[in-house]
C-alpha cells in the first residue's frame, strides 16, 4: 500500500491576528481517505502538543493524602497559590468553551439526536403502558410522514394532543365565542 505523507502548516501573527492553515495535499469532498487522514493527524498533534507546551506551566502542588481523604484542597502559600489557581482556571475554563464550541459547530446532528433520545428516555418512563402504546403509535406516524412525501401532505393530527386535550382542540381556532351565545341586542 502507498503511504502518503500529510502536512499541516499553522501560521499565526499574534501582532496582526491572523491565522492561515494549510494542508499538503489539499483534502477534497470526495476522499475521505484524505480527509480522515487529516483529521487523525490533527488530533494526534493536538494531544502531543499542548502537552508539550503545558510542561511550562506552573502547577500546584498535589494534595496529601489527608487532603485527598477529607475532600480538600488547602493552599500552601494562600496568596502565590491562589494566583496560580485563577490562571490555570482561566485557561481550563477558555479551552472548555472553545471546545464545547468547536464540538457544538461540528456536530449539531449528534448532539440533537442525543438530546432527543434523552427526552424520549425520560419521557416514556412517565407513561403507562397504554400510553406508551399510543405514544409510539404517534413517533411511528411521525417517522412515515417524514420518510413519505405524499403522508406528510395530509392534515397532521397529533394524537397525544387530542387525549390530552379532546377532539375539538382547533376550536380555539375557528371565529367562535368558545359555546356561549352570541348577543342579539336587545331582546
Amino acid at each position: 500500500m502507498d503511504k502518503k505523507v500529510y502536512k499541516i502548516k499553522i501560521l499565526g501573527n499574534t501582532a496582526k491576528k491572523q491565522l492561515q492553515v494549510s494542508f499538503n495535499p489539499p483534502p477534497s469532498a470526495d476522499d475521505a481517505q484524505t480527509r480522515d487522514a487529516f483529521i487523525n493527524l490533527f488530533l494526534a498533534a493536538y494531544e502531543a502538543t499542548l502537552p508539550m507546551l503545558f510542561q511550562t506551566l506552573n502547577v500546584l502542588p498535589e494534595p496529601t493524602t489527608e487532603e485527598h481523604e477529607n475532600h480538600v484542597y488547602v493552599f500552601r502559600n494562600e496568596y502565590l497559590d491562589t494566583k496560580l489557581f485563577k490562571a490555570r482556571l482561566g485557561l481550563y475554563q477558555e479551552m472548555q468553551q472553545r471546545m464545547t464550541t468547536l464540538l457544538h459547530t461540528l456536530f449539531p446532528d449528534v448532539e440533537y439526536i442525543e438530546s432527543c433520545r434523552q427526552y424520549q428516555q425520560e419521557y416514556v418512563t412517565e407513561l403507562n403502558s397504554e400510553q406508551a402504546g399510543e405514544y409510539q403509535k404517534h413517533i411511528a406516524a411521525i417517522a412515515e410522514r417524514v420518510r413519505n412525501p405524499k403522508v406528510a401532505s395530509t392534515p397532521y393530527v397529533d394524537p397525544m394532543e387530542e387525549r390530552l386535550f379532546g377532539a375539538d382542540k382547533d376550536s380555539s381556532n375557528d371565529d367562535s365565542d368558545g359555546g356561549m351565545e352570541p348577543e342579539t341586542g336587545g331582546e
